[in-house]
């Protein structure tokens, strides 16, 4: 349970938003531009549960806002990419795939 005051929004903004971490251990994200009106309504709704949401804009143009903003997205990527090869990797492990499935197109 979260502290009085500290609501769990991870769950809205993977559903909604593309999200790349800032730090390691998580709790700071680069969110793109494109998502600025879902930022806001969540912002808004915190504010109404007296919840609080930090934003600092990253502005474009500024060699390290654009440094930041590009290693913040390759290593976001470079993590879902990792995840879909572990995913495809152990694809199989608990439907029998591939030996059911060439067993049957033998047949």
């Amino acid at each position: 349970m979260n502290a009085p005051g500290r609501y769990d929004t991870g769950r809205l903004f993977e559903r909604q938003v593309d999200l790349f971490p800032i730090r390691e251990k998580g709790g700071c994200y680069f969110s793109p531009v494109e998502h600025t009106a879902f930022v806001d309504r969540i912002d808004r709704l915190l504010q109404t549960l007296r919840g609080k949401l930090r934003r600092f804009p990253v502005p474009a143009g500024t060699p390290q806002g654009d440094r930041s903003v590009r290693e913040a997205v390759a290593a976001g990527l470079a993590t879902l990419i990792a995840e879909h090869e572990a995913a495809v990797e152990s694809f199989g492990n608990d439907t029998g795939w591939p030996n059911r499935t060439t067993a049957h197109a033998t047949q």
